[in-house]
């Protein structure tokens, strides 16, 4: 999203799924 708090909650959500799939 444009709004910062959009930017960083989707930032949060990819990192989480990156994270999850870097461990598996």
């Amino acid at each position: 999203g444009a709004q910062p708090t959009g930017t960083v909650h989707d930032i949060s959500k990819k990192a989480g799924v990156f994270m999850e799939l870097s461990i598996n």
